[in-house]
C-alpha cells in the first residue's frame, strides 16, 4: 500500500513538468524587432507596423513604443513583409524578409521625412546577419538531405555541410 502511495506522490509531482514542456516540442516560431527612427535618429514612438506572411497573407500588427521599438513574437516561419507607415514621412516597406525556426531578426527603420504617398521599398533576397544575439544556427534543407550522401544512414554527417561545423571520425562509426 506505500509503494501505490509514493506512487501516486511522484505522478503529481512529475505531471506538472511533463505539462510544461509540452510547448516546447514543436516550436515552429521566430522573432522580428526593431527600431523605428528619423533621419536624425531620434525615435518615433507609436508608429503601426505591419508584418505580412507572404505565403498565407496574414497579417500581423503592432506599433512601437516610447524608444520607437517594436516587438514580433512568436511569427510563423516563413517570408515576411515589413511596413511602416507615419504621417509626414514616407512609407517604408521590406520584403522577403525570412524567418526560420527560433530565429530573432532585427530591422532598423529610418523613415525619411516626405508625403505618405511616397513609398521606400526595400527588397531582401539575402540572408541577414545575426546582430540582435551572438549564437549561431543553421536549418538544413530537405534538399541538402536528398543530396547528401549518408553512409550508413549516419545522420551527424549533415551537420559537416553547415557553414564551420567539423566532422571528425571516430566514435560515431561502426
Amino acid at each position: 500500500m506505500c509503494a501505490n502511495l509514493f506512487r501516486g506522490q511522484s505522478f503529481l509531482v512529475l505531471f506538472p513538468i511533463l505539462l510544461a514542456s509540452v510547448p516546447l516540442l514543436g516550436q515552429t516560431t521566430a522573432r522580428l524587432e526593431g527600431r523605428v527612427q528619423d533621419p536624425s535618429q531620434a525615435s518615433i514612438p507609436n508608429v503601426p507596423v505591419k508584418a505580412t506572411n507572404e505565403a498565407t497573407k496574414v497579417v500581423f500588427s503592432t506599433k512601437t513604443n516610447a524608444d520607437g521599438l517594436f516587438l514580433f513574437d512568436n511569427l510563423p516561419i516563413g517570408r515576411y513583409d515589413l511596413a511602416v507607415s507615419q504621417p509626414g514621412f514616407k512609407g517604408y516597406t521590406a520584403s522577403g524578409i525570412v524567418l526560420d525556426l527560433t530565429a530573432r531578426v532585427r530591422r532598423d527603420v529610418t523613415l525619411e521625412v516626405g508625403d505618405v504617398q511616397q513609398n521606400v521599398t526595400v527588397s531582401d533576397t539575402a540572408a541577414g546577419v545575426q546582430l540582435a544575439e551572438g549564437t549561431v544556427s543553421s536549418v538544413i534543407t530537405t534538399e541538402q538531405i536528398s543530396a547528401a550522401v549518408l553512409n550508413g544512414r549516419n545522420f551527424t554527417r549533415l551537420a559537416a555541410q553547415l557553414p564551420g561545423a567539423v566532422y571528425q571520425s571516430g566514435s560515431d562509426e561502426l
